[in-house]
């Protein structure tokens, strides 16, 4: 069976969301259109769709999906958390123990949820 090796969020102004995503992982979003942007990684691509001009047209608000971003060591997760608070990201939770590892999140410029967790 094949595996996910794509995904998308749909933004309301890709240039910010550009912004967003080129700051917290350090790296350029490659732009194919006006309307796309595009980050690979090393198994998975992550594109940036405006939501204006997704086909079929879409009736979901940002924040309903959610980015999970995997860390080895509860140090690293505090440790990116305190250097996403620096550069001024939003915080929607305190680096916490939950019941499925410890973790903080974050949001973008469209609610999307960030969460980094080990």
């Amino acid at each position: 069976m094949s595996e996910p090796n794509f995904f998308l969020f749909y933004v309301r102004d890709l240039n910010t969301s550009c912004e967003f995503y080129e700051q917290i992982f350090e790296r350029p979003l490659q732009r194919s259109s006006d309307h796309f942007a595009m980050l690979k990684f090393s198994n998975i691509n992550f594109g940036l769709w405006t939501a204006q001009q997704v086909d079929p047209t879409l009736d979901a608000p940002g924040g309903s999906a959610e980015m999970v971003i995997t860390l080895t060591s509860i140090a690293e997760v505090d440790q990116l958390y305190q250097q996403w608070v620096e550069k001024g990201i939003t915080i929607a939770q305190q680096p916490a123990k939950l019941s499925f590892g410890y973790s903080f999140v974050v949001t973008d410029p469209d609610g999307h949820f960030l969460r980094i967790m080990a």
